[in-house]
């Protein structure tokens, strides 16, 4: 993705807000594949992210509410089931634009999985 970019910076300039957009969607998207998200929808100011099963049981929940912090109140943490969802919420985004706090926490996901090695669960520190 970076080489991406480079090279259109380079051939074309500036990119327009647009293509960065485009960009930064592409690489959620690759996230959310590795991750196990299951679905990331918009509800009027909400938008909420919902891991998968699998996903929810790979992930540190901690060390994400612990990194979400930088958010503040913006987002939320709840289970339907046995699977995460996040909610980020326009209205308490403060000085982070909303499509900001989701890439940050579409990025934190697989920052916060768990690894198993020989048998035993080892927190991802990076």
């Amino acid at each position: 993705m970076a080489e991406l970019q480079d090279e259109l910076i380079d051939r074309f300039g500036d990119m327009p807000i647009e293509t960065d957009r485009l960009l930064r969607i592409a690489r959620m998207k690759i996230w959310a594949r590795q991750t196990g998200v299951e679905t990331i929808k918009q509800n009027g100011k909400l938008i909420s992210i919902r891991l998968s099963e699998d996903g929810t049981a790979a992930v540190n929940g901690g060390k994400l509410v612990e990194e979400s912090a930088a958010y503040g109140r913006a987002v939320g943490f709840s289970m339907l089931g046995q699977q995460l969802v996040m909610t980020i919420d326009e209205n308490k985004s403060g000085k982070h634009h909303p499509f900001d706090v989701l890439e940050g926490m579409m990025k934190l996901i697989p920052e916060s999985l768990r690894e198993e090695k020989n048998g035993e669960l080892i927190l991802n520190r990076e």
